[in-house]
């Protein structure tokens, strides 16, 4: 019996059935979004509060950043094959993974305008 489990962002998976791919648009515009929503994830962890050295671990932006930097080298993405390597490496969170390809899944299918101002980006902390 197949089960639906809900996550944030309006995504859902069935929990017996294999992620689909990811696959890069063809839109030139849209590629370039994605690189800057990479760069934008990027400017967020490295001036994130929250990760002082003992505390680092997999947050959702690592992953969004590993998977968008995967893709945008490859072209396309098997998340399965990611979850496999990333969870090899060291401490793994299935949930937030999840998550995060289902909010790139969206990125790639929709096109966006990415929410930083400049690449300064200084978070109040």
């Amino acid at each position: 019996m197949r089960t639906k489990k809900n996550i944030s962002y309006n995504t859902t998976y069935e929990s017996d059935a294999k992620p689909c791919s990811l696959v890069l648009p063809n839109d030139p515009a849209h590629l370039k979004s994605l690189r800057e929503k990479l760069d934008e994830y990027k400017i967020k962890r490295e001036n994130s509060p929250y990760l002082a050295p003992a505390f680092i671990k997999f947050f959702r932006n690592d992953y969004k950043i590993a998977i968008l930097e995967r893709l945008l080298e490859r072209g396309t993405l098997e998340p399965d094959h990611l979850a496999h390597e990333l969870r090899r490496a060291g401490d793994f969170d299935q949930e937030k993974f999840d998550q995060a390809v289902g909010i790139i899944r969206k990125h790639c299918e929709t096109k966006f305008e990415p929410t930083y101002a400049s690449p300064n980006l200084v978070f109040a902390g």
